[in-house]
């Protein structure tokens, strides 16, 4: 990761039932659009995630559950 300024986080191989379902639905000629959501499915789940963490939406508390 030297030097990178991103990374994917997405691997359309993983083994679970979930990811197993969006590569048959999307198929091997969208698999490229497809991989241009991960940023912002990865960045929703985070925000949920810490939201939940929060027990908030208050703004702070929120960046601050991401931190932790």
């Amino acid at each position: 990761m030297e030097k990178s300024i991103s990374a994917w986080t997405y691997n359309s191989t993983i083994d679970a039932p979930q990811n197993k379902a969006s590569v048959e639905r999307s198929g091997p000629s969208t698999i490229r659009a497809l991989l241009q959501t991960w940023g912002g499915y990865d960045a929703i789940r985070i925000l949920a995630q810490a939201i939940t963490e929060a027990n908030s939406t208050d703004g702070p508390k929120v960046k601050d559950a991401i931190k932790a």
